[in-house]
């Protein structure tokens, strides 16, 4: 019996507040250049979810409205910061692949292409107006030197080994702990309920929604662990696609945990208790820390 369903696209923003809502951390908690390449990502691949979850082939103004929002979300993230740039561009041609996929929906030949049409020039129009507004001030060598080569000088050159190592290290990072606990969780269920085959198949769409999620995360752990300068507050680019993949990945029918439960080994649920409560401790160490820290602020002020 289903008990409660969530969509993706409805669950997404209540894991985000459970994720970020009470961080204590000082990099999320102030203005960095990551936050708003951030925004318009999340943006981005939210209406790029619910195209895949909605769209069913019909009247196309909705679909090409949500699929211009998609490009120019996608677009306009690496003008607010080049470390962007692989991120926007793996999401963007996961965008296009499925805008032209025939299957989801179902729809002709030309169909496919508008849909691919919008999206390209809802991206195109960030580049556009504001290499114009460059082009027309003059200032073309500047913008080439100090955006696109000082940011290129500024990643600097790192051994292929190096980034690996700092890829493993964010395992250990305090300020996604919390998600990353809550994505061993979401994983550990995942291969149970595909073992016992008590969790539904992913539809086409879903597959579409997990391989985007995937390319998603592995991009972006590459694009913050690249540059030699790894600072900490490059993580904000990680908060969203590992929050999406334990939504993903989490039964979101909760019926399916109440016929699972009873075929759960003792040491199985042990380890889900011990995980739930150490989640539920960082939390609350994570609340206390924020409490912290806004009552230092006001007494500063």
């Amino acid at each position: 019996t289903e008990i409660y369903t969530l969509s993706l696209h409805d669950a997404l923003p209540i894991s985000m507040v459970l994720g970020l809502g009470l961080t204590g951390q000082s990099d999320f908690l102030h203005y960095s250049s990551e936050l708003l390449p951030t925004l318009f990502l999340s943006l981005g691949f939210y209406c790029f979810v619910i195209w895949l979850e909605k769209d069913t082939g019909g009247k196309p103004f909705r679909q090409w409205t949500l699929l211009f929002l998609v490009g120019l979300t996608f677009g306009a993230a690496p003008w607010a910061k080049s470390q962007a740039v692989p991120i926007a561009g793996a999401l963007g041609l996961t965008a296009l692949l499925a805008a032209l996929c025939k299957k989801i929906p179902l729809r002709s030949v030309s169909r496919r292409f508008a849909d691919a049409a919008v999206l390209c020039a809802g991206a195109l129009l960030p580049a556009a107006i504001l290499l114009a507004a460059v082009a027309h001030a003059g200032a073309f060598q500047d913008f080439w030197n100090s955006y696109i080569l000082g940011n290129i000088l500024y990643s600097g050159h790192e051994k292929v080994s190096a980034t690996l190592i700092d890829c493993l290290l964010l395992i250990k990072n305090g300020s996604l702990r919390p998600v990353l606990m809550i994505d061993f969780l979401a994983i550990c269920c995942f291969f149970y309920c595909r073992r016992e085959k008590a969790s539904p198949k992913f539809s086409a769409r879903e597959l579409w929604i997990l391989g985007s999620v995937l390319a998603y995360t592995v991009v972006t752990v590459i694009a913050i662990c690249r540059p030699v300068s790894n600072f900490a507050h490059y993580r904000v680019f990680l908060f969203h696609p590992l929050t999406y993949l334990a939504v993903l990945l989490l039964p979101r029918d909760l019926g399916i945990l109440s016929m699972i439960r009873p075929k759960l080994p003792r040491m199985a649920m042990a380890t889900i208790v011990a995980v739930a409560l150490m989640m539920l401790v960082t939390y609350i160490a994570n609340g206390v820390r924020y409490a912290r820290f806004v009552a230092a602020v006001t007494r500063g002020m």
